[in-house]
This record gives C-alpha cells, sequence and structure tokens, in this order.
C-alpha cells in the first residue's frame, strides 16, 4: 500500500495488533495492515439513516418483526 501512496503499517506482533484494534480479538491472528487515514462508520447511525430513507420512498419497516418469508421477483426484494 506505502507504493501507492497510502501510508500503512504491516504489523506482525500481536501486542502491535491489540494496540491498533482495542475491541479486537487477535487470537489466532498473523499478521495485519494498519493505516491510520482509513475511516470507520457507526453502524447505529447507518441503520437509522437507511430506515429514514426507506421511510421517505414509501417503505413500511416492521421493527421486533420475525421474518418468515423472502418476497423476490426476477432477483428482485419485493418484501
Amino acid at each position: 500500500m506505502n507504493s501507492v501512496g497510502v501510508k500503512a503499517l504491516y504489523l506482525t506482533k500481536l501486542k502491535d495488533i491489540a494496540k491498533k484494534a482495542k475491541i479486537l480479538n487477535v487470537t489466532g491472528i498473523k499478521a495485519a495492515s494498519y493505516c491510520e487515514s482509513d475511516g470507520y462508520i457507526n453502524a447505529s447511525l447507518v441503520m437509522k439513516f437507511y430506515f429514514r430513507e426507506a421511510k421517505k420512498m414509501g417503505v413500511k419497516i416492521l421493527e421486533k418483526t420475525k421474518v418468515v418469508d423472502v418476497l423476490k421477483e426476477n432477483g428482485q426484494l419485493l418484501g
């Protein structure tokens, strides 16, 4: 990645990996790359955005509802 202008670290020591990714279970990891300029998302906020935008388009959202079937037609999701 450094060869294309992305400043990244290649980590091979578990203690270094664990330091960079504090919530990650590093058991079994042999190596990792770390790029300080990479972004991250808040999954909860992303879902709130999708819900809001879907409702604007007329989608009915049923929360805390068991899914019993997925309706598709010609490869398109219907409900």
